[in-house]
């Protein structure tokens, strides 16, 4: 698929789950009552109430050790809670990889150039 293609495919994929998940808030009859009311909004509510609860709960929490996507290209583990020589050997694997990856990149630029 074509770079334009995908971001299309992507921007109609959200728009569609934006439009259904509108739908699904709406009531079941015209006229509702706490009986036959659509709790889909409750339920949402108390799941995105929970989660920020979660995430930012003092010490546990989320925010506290979620780093996001890390890259691990060619070996290379960068966590920032990792010292080194936690593992025998490890700090030095990551220091091979790192010369590997910065050598191979530097030659590639040289070579395009």
């Amino acid at each position: 698929m074509r770079n334009w293609q995908s971001g299309l495919c992507a921007f109609v994929s959200v728009a569609w789950m934006a439009c259904v998940t509108i739908v699904f808030f709406f009531p079941t009859t015209e006229h509702t009552n706490s009986k036959e009311m659509n709790y889909t909004v409750v339920v949402l509510g108390g799941v995105l109430l929970l989660s920020l609860v979660w995430y930012y709960f003092p010490v546990y929490g989320g925010v506290h050790w979620f780093e996001g996507p890390v890259p691990n290209v060619n070996g290379y583990v960068a966590r920032k809670w990792a010292k080194p020589g936690d593992v025998n050997g490890f700090s030095d694997a990551v220091e091979m990889a790192k010369q590997d990856t910065d050598s191979y990149i530097n030659n590639e630029v040289a070579l395009s150039k």
